[in-house]
């Protein structure tokens, strides 16, 4: 039944559409998601309800941590405000996958909510916590932060991370919030060891400051580092 089937004896909210005189799956690939009984919605539109149902199937004792899971994959790209409210209630359950899985499905839609928690992770380490959630972190960080109220979080797990991807990411959303107040940890990730950070800050500093003659494309940046490197490492820093 479709690409994904419905698991079986599992509480489930399934999309159909008419088909002739029957019913079909309305996607081959996500014909279903879980639900939690006795979820109560009261307002419409149709996909108020549903946004409803499976916000309640985030929060719900009686679903499994893997549904959850699951349900915060299928729904990257969603981002109402009971959705985010629901993944923000996830952050304060006692599963660390869970909790983390939240936090970057959070930050992913550039809500900081999540970022304490990722912080913590990405800077101090937890040797409990499986290697796919800390990367799916620091992606998230990377793809979806650019709030300008991150830039204190970003900065530190920049300058303290020992997690490459980590600092990465960090570096990257730095360049993304577009705020003068991350030249100084951009000029800083100047120094990191990894060529990418140095190359996320060289492109970072010349956006922000509005200098497109000084950001180069990767090729040109890995012929000429260090004389695009030492160019901002000389630049005013701000007063």
């Amino acid at each position: 039944m479709g690409y994904r089937p419905v698991p079986e004896n599992s509480y489930r909210l399934v999309f159909l559409k008419k088909s002739g005189a029957s019913l079909t799956l309305t996607s081959p690939y996500y014909g279903s998601f879980p639900a939690a009984p006795g979820a109560r919605c009261d307002t419409a539109p149709i996909e108020h309800d549903v946004l409803c149902e499976l916000a309640d199937a985030i929060r719900s004792s009686s679903v499994t941590v893997a549904e959850k899971q699951q349900l915060l994959f299928d729904l990257q790209q969603g981002s109402s405000p009971i959705l985010l409210s629901a993944l923000a209630s996830a952050l304060k359950t006692d599963d660390k996958t869970l909790q983390l899985s939240a936090a970057a499905a959070l930050l992913q839609r550039d809500d900081l909510s999540g970022m304490e928690t990722a912080a913590n992770i990405l800077i101090h380490g937890d040797p409990s916590v499986p290697a796919y959630l800390v990367r799916n972190l620091s992606s998230a960080i990377g793809r979806g932060v650019r709030d300008q109220r991150a830039v204190p979080s970003l900065t530190a797990i920049l300058r303290e991370s020992k997690d490459v991807f980590a600092r990465r990411a960090a570096a990257c959303a730095l360049r993304n919030t577009s705020s003068p107040t991350a030249i100084l940890p951009l000029k800083d990730a100047l120094n990191d060891s990894d060529s990418q950070v140095r190359y996320y800050a060289v492109i970072g500093l010349a956006e922000i400051t509005g200098s497109p003659a000084w950001r180069p494309l990767p090729e040109d940046f890995s012929k000429r580092e260090s004389y695009y490197v030492q160019h901002w490492r000389d630049y005013p820093r701000q007063k």
